[in-house]
């Protein structure tokens, strides 16, 4: 387990090379979606997370939460763009970050 500055706890933090996709787990009963996002993504741009943009500006915030923390009997992913990668939040607790089909994960990409 790794906890950060923000004290969101990442576990599991791996690189899927097939797919440019890093993947991490988080505690979802101390830590809400939109924290593990935020934490992932800096992570993984080696950035402070106040360097990334308002992720309100990409994603209902409010519901991606409550997406997440209600859907415990059915399997639910919510994925968005944001800093120009691709963002998926799943029901149990997994956070993917990847590229879109527009732009590789590269670090040249906006925001990387």
């Amino acid at each position: 387990m790794s906890t950060t500055w923000s004290g969101v706890e990442l576990r599991s933090l791996e690189f899927l090379p097939e797919s440019s996709t890093y993947r991490a787990q988080y505690d979802q009963k101390t830590f809400s979606a939109d924290m593990a996002v935020i934490e992932l993504l800096s992570t993984v741009l080696d950035i402070d997370p106040t360097e990334l943009g308002p992720l309100q500006y990409s994603a209902d915030v409010e519901a991606l939460n409550e997406l997440v923390q209600s859907a415990t009997d059915a399997a639910l992913d919510v994925s968005f763009v944001f800093e120009g990668r691709r963002i998926t939040v799943s029901t149990d607790g997994l956070v993917e970050i990847g590229p879109t089909h527009e732009s590789p994960m590269g670090r040249d990409t906006p925001g990387g």
